[in-house]
């Protein structure tokens, strides 16, 4: 699972940042960004690694001339359209191209690794939980006659598949660490924080915390559904929902909120609808044991059988 959902979610990124054809899943094998990238792991941060190491740069620089001269004949809509667009000239300055190229690289990191890493800790969390997963997917089935009328605005109508997506996120959170704020000078708990001082708090504790969620240790997708759903568990009553914000929250949320949800509904639903998933026998994979964190997760490698639906 770790390697077949890097291979998509780096296709992915590549095409949406800058209709970069990486064609790791056509050529199943690692493209050459994965395996830098992989390399530098224990010694980065995500957000500093296209501008901290030489090796990175080339590569982006590579990929954001290739992007500049299809300017205005590209297949769909990127990101890149956003940063510069078609009716403005690119930057000749050579601060503002490298400027570019930071740009460049995290939209690349930030659209590969946390939705990577979101799609393995639901897969991971289905598989060992078969009554779950067979709920979600007579749900996706049930919902949709076929594979291609599975959109993403028709799988965002499924509220047990965003149940399993928000649960997942609260079991195991997609970012290693908080979102650093700059403090305007604020009481916090009581606890006066000076102005200037950078706080963020911890996802990963909050989630966990039992003053928050009941049974937190458990994956249990019932805690976000409604009243009215008739899987709705009141023990659930009592969990502080409306304080979990896995991408932040205010101006400096994450801008790719809405597309990681659309992308990763998709994924679970479109694979659910295709396949019966489950988990090969004689493995022991236990996340909070075997998953490692650098600058971004090494995922412990785990075998699912994708068995086509009878």
């Amino acid at each position: 699972m770790p390697t077949w959902i890097n291979w998509l979610c780096v296709d992915i990124s590549a095409d949406m940042a800058y209709n970069r054809e990486m064609n790791a899943m056509r050529d199943m094998k690692d493209p050459q960004y994965l395996t830098i990238l992989a390399d530098f792991n224990k010694a980065i941060t995500v957000i500093q690694a296209s501008w901290r190491f030489p090796l990175l740069s080339p590569f982006n620089r590579q990929q954001l001339e290739l992007r500049i001269r299809r300017k205005g004949a590209v297949e769909h809509l990127d990101f890149f359209d956003q940063i510069v667009p078609e009716d403005r000239e690119p930057p000749k300055d050579p601060f503002e191209m490298r400027h570019l190229e930071q740009v460049a690289g995290q939209l690349l990191v930030a659209g590969y690794e946390p939705p990577a890493i979101w799609l393995y800790h639901t897969i991971f969390y289905l598989v060992k939980n078969p009554r779950t997963l067979d709920v979600l997917t007579q749900e996706i089935r049930y919902a949709f006659e076929n594979y291609h009328d599975i959109t993403p605005g028709g799988a965002a109508n499924l509220p047990y598949l965003t149940a399993c997506l928000q649960e997942s996120l609260r079991v195991m959170p997609s970012v290693l660490n908080g979102m650093p704020v700059i403090s305007p000078g604020a009481v916090v708990d009581g606890t006066f924080i000076p102005k200037g001082v950078v706080c963020q708090s911890s996802t990963f504790g909050l989630a966990r915390d039992p003053r928050n969620f009941h049974e937190p240790l458990t994956f249990c997708p019932e805690r976000w559904l409604s009243k009215e759903h008739a899987l709705y568990e009141p023990r659930f009553e009592n969990d502080s929902r409306k304080g979990f914000y896995p991408f932040s929250q205010g101006p400096r949320a994450c801008p790719g909120k809405v597309i990681a949800w659309w992308q990763s509904r998709l994924f679970i639903a479109k694979t659910l609808w295709t396949f019966d998933l489950e988990m090969v026998i004689g493995q022991e994979v236990d996340l909070d044991r075997d998953l490692r964190g650098w600058g971004i997760y090494m995922k412990p490698e785990m075998f699912v059988r994708f068995k086509e639906k009878m």
